[in-house]
């Protein structure tokens, strides 16, 4: 080739598929040290495969011939699994070309065996290709020796181009690829992307101004593997471009995380990076591990408070749960979703078949209030008929702090406990809080115990009073339970008495009347027993 691209040697002849290679100058030199790749290594670029000019790879055999055949050396010193001939390099690769020049490489075949054997190189009719051998006919290669052939190369586009050279042996017919790799998309991603020391179960984001610097489209996937995610993970970007592309990174536990992020092009290169951070518990915590309200009486509620530190440079998202964590929370879905399958055995049979759950829309598929648990919901909120918690679920901001209140209304006279788990970003696992209070009944008091009313006489009538005293804040309804009655009173009040006849005594034994006629006497006769 000429310095403008000419031709320097004899005319191609379009009808054979070899011809010398007089005039020609190779820009690859064989290798005198080739290491043989005997097993698949990971796809390189075009790039890395000429960066890496003394790795080769066994060729794609056809079939293996009858040696007795063709030859009087029957026998060979090379293993049945290699070649006898070693191409160099395993692959032809064009790159970086201009449309309508010309370009030229070698091939070198080295002859492995111990004896010479004969060599026979074909190309097929190709518009862009076309083979220059060392020699005009089939010819033997001397026992470690390697014949060259150059192939010359002159693209119309820049495009990519495909073409295999049949290599004809005395024992075996393989293949050797030609590539010609036209212009490429290119993104510059960085080669490794560290987050460092991120909140666990927070979401912690790096934006990347990502350009085009290739010399075509760029039609892209993008893959990772969890917790790494990024957007926008497939597109396009044209030549000289620029976009936005966020790498997200949301550990679920804390720990070391790495993860390859694969770029596909749609001309089929795979480009690896690194994405790297760790996750570390973030500096948030309750005031108090335990909260006792204030005994409270019925009817009534009462509330104290704690407080959610938040000393880290995050936005902390929190809620309250029921459960320690999210296995137990998956342990009593399934509980209860058992629970709800058992129902299903009362449900009347239609025409002897018992529809499945979902033909029954009247069938409820979450647990009561009280429960608190949605046995197909996500979520397990703190739910209470006795405790209420707010807010419920919040953001705090960062190096700050949020009052939470705990209102306490009870519903009978006693003691109540129960725990509550804070579920927030920044922490591992679930800041547990025990929740106490004690309720109180009616402050309730008669003004006496027991009413004695002695005797009183046979028919006659007795009020009595006895108060009913209320020493609480609240009002306190109250009805008389009389004993035969499925409940009893609460108090009981002892009536004591005795019935009896009226008795009188006179002041005089005997009257005097004397001897008038008539006659009147005064007698007393005062009552003992009134």
């Amino acid at each position: 080739l000429g310095q403008w691209g000419g031709f320097l040697g004899k005319t191609p002849r379009p009808m054979r598929s070899s011809r010398r290679a007089d005039g020609f100058q190779s820009r690859v030199v064989a290798s005198r040290n080739p290491k043989l790749v005997r097993e698949a290594e990971e796809s390189l670029s075009s790039k890395q495969r000429l960066a890496r000019p003394r790795e080769m790879r066994r060729p794609r055999t056809a079939q293996l011939r009858d040696m007795g055949e063709v030859c009087h050396q029957k026998f060979s010193a090379v293993d049945r699994d290699q070649r006898s001939f070693q191409p160099f390099p395993s692959e032809v690769v064009f790159e970086n070309y201009i449309p309508h020049q010309f370009y030229i490489a070698s091939l070198a075949l080295r002859n492995k065996d111990r004896v010479p054997r004969l060599l026979n190189v074909i190309l097929g009719n190709s518009p862009y290709f076309e083979l220059i051998s060392p020699s005009d006919e089939d010819y033997k290669v001397a026992p470690g020796t390697s014949s060259t052939y150059r192939i010359l190369f002159r693209p119309d586009e820049n495009k990519d181009y495909f073409e295999e050279l049949i290599i004809i042996t005395e024992r075996e017919k393989f293949f050797v690829p030609i590539r010609a790799i036209g212009a490429r998309a290119s993104l510059d991603f960085p080669e490794q992307l560290n987050f460092s020391k991120c909140p666990v179960r927070f979401s912690t984001q790096k934006t990347l101004l990502v350009r085009n610097v290739g010399k075509r489209e760029a039609c892209y996937s993008i893959t990772t593997l969890s917790p790494f995610s990024v957007d926008p993970s497939i597109g396009t970007l044209g030549v000289g471009e620029a976009m936005q592309v966020t790498v997200e990174f949301h550990p679920p536990k804390t720990g070391v995380y790495t993860s390859p992020m694969i770029v596909h092009y749609d001309t089929g290169e795979d480009v690896h990076k690194s994405l790297c951070g760790t996750a570390v518990n973030a500096d948030i915590r309750l005031d108090k591990s335990s909260l006792t309200v204030e005994k409270t009486s019925l009817t009534l509620s009462k509330q104290s408070s704690l407080v959610i530190h938040n000393q880290s440079g995050i936005t902390a998202h929190f809620q309250w749960k029921r459960f320690v964590d999210e296995e137990e929370e998956e342990r009593q879905k399934l509980r209860l979703q058992r629970q709800e399958e058992d129902k299903l055995v009362d449900v009347p049979k239609e025409h002897g078949v018992v529809p499945p759950l979902r033909e029954h829309p009247s069938l409820p598929v979450c647990t009561s209030q009280s429960q608190g648990t949605d046995v197909q919901g996500d979520s397990t909120p703190f739910c209470s008929d006795i405790f209420t918690i707010v807010p419920m679920e919040g953001d705090i901001l960062p190096n700050s702090s949020l009052e939470i209140k705990v209102i306490f209304k009870p519903k009978e006279a006693r003691v109540y406990q129960e725990a509550a788990y804070c579920d927030i970003s920044g922490c591992e696992t679930r800041l547990p809080l025990c929740i106490s209070g004690e309720g109180v009944g009616p402050q309730v008091e008669l003004s006496c115990d027991q009413v004695s009313v002695g005797k009183v006489f046979v028919g006659s009538s007795h009020s009595y009073g006895v108060l009913l005293l209320n020493r609480g804040v609240p009002e306190a309804p109250f009805s008389v339970v009389y004993p035969e009655r499925a409940l009893d009173s609460c108090y009981e009040v002892a009536l004591h008495g005795e019935a009896s006849g009226i008795s009188y005594l006179l002041d005089t034994t005997e009257i005097d009347c004397g001897l008038q006629v008539p006659h009147a006497a005064l007698v007393r006769a005062p009552c003992l027993q009134p």
